[in-house]
């Protein structure tokens, strides 16, 4: 159907019934649900093949037996037949140029780079809640049972810090840093309750280090650990299985 005869379509047919004809064309189910090849000879020109003559139990076959490749959030390969689009009827085609091609690759490295970053405080960090230093360190500022609560909290540390860096869990992982910084944050670097300036600041410093990094984890446990990583291994895994 054409977009600029929409409006003039009869009354009784919703927006859905419309979506359900361009649905139901191979040509379109050949892009979106990455069929290997055409079945009719007329999709190859563009032309939309009507609902009636889709059989509703082939659609819903497609739909089923794709519905494990379609993942929201994650980046898809950069391909012809991704950069397919059908608006009423006609298909527009945006192929990337070498240079977004080249890009694409880079970024899944400084992906990367940027796990590798942001773990490494804590990974080396969490290594430093066994000493007696830190622990007597976290006594002086009031932290209860810090014979226990201090270790505890380096285990957290260094659990979600090398989930992150693999990217195995990386979203529970995340979690487990946000687990870790909320409390330290508020019970170690609580700058509002010393009355010397000059250590008020030095402790808001590491409070506003603390949430930034806090954001930086929120960010990984909603986008996950991204390419190369072992949690896209596994869910590549579960698609070719």
């Amino acid at each position: 159907m054409n977009v600029r005869e929409f409006p003039k379509t009869e009354a009784g047919k919703s927006v859905a019934s419309q979506m359900l004809r361009v649905l139901s064309s191979v040509h379109v189910r050949r892009h979106l649900f990455a069929d290997p090849a055409p079945t009719d000879e007329a999709t190859d020109s563009g032309t939309l093949v009507p609902l009636s003559d889709a059989p509703k139990a082939d659609l819903s076959h497609q739909i089923g037996r794709h519905a494990e490749k379609i993942r929201v959030g994650e980046p898809q390969p950069f391909t012809e037949a991704a950069m397919t689009t059908h608006v009423g009827g006609t298909e527009l085609h945006t192929t990337p140029s070498g240079a977004v091609r080249g890009a694409h690759d880079v970024m899944r490295y400084v992906v990367v780079l940027g796990r590798a970053f942001f773990s490494a405080i804590f990974i080396m960090s969490g290594a430093t809640h066994f000493s007696q230093q830190t622990i007597g360190y976290a006594a002086s500022h009031g932290v209860p049972m810090p014979g226990v609560l201090v270790p505890l909290a380096g285990i957290i540390a260094m659990l979600g810090g090398l989930s992150i860096l693999f990217g195995y869990y990386a979203r529970i992982g995340a979690w487990l840093i946000v687990v870790f910084l909320v409390p330290v944050t508020l019970a170690m670097h609580a700058f509002w309750a010393i009355p010397d300036p000059m250590m008020a600041r030095m402790q808001q410093i590491e409070f506003m280090k603390n949430l930034a990094m806090l954001g930086g984890a929120l960010l990984i446990a909603y986008f996950g650990s991204g390419p190369l990583s072992l949690d896209a291994r596994r869910l590549q895994g579960r698609r070719d299985g």
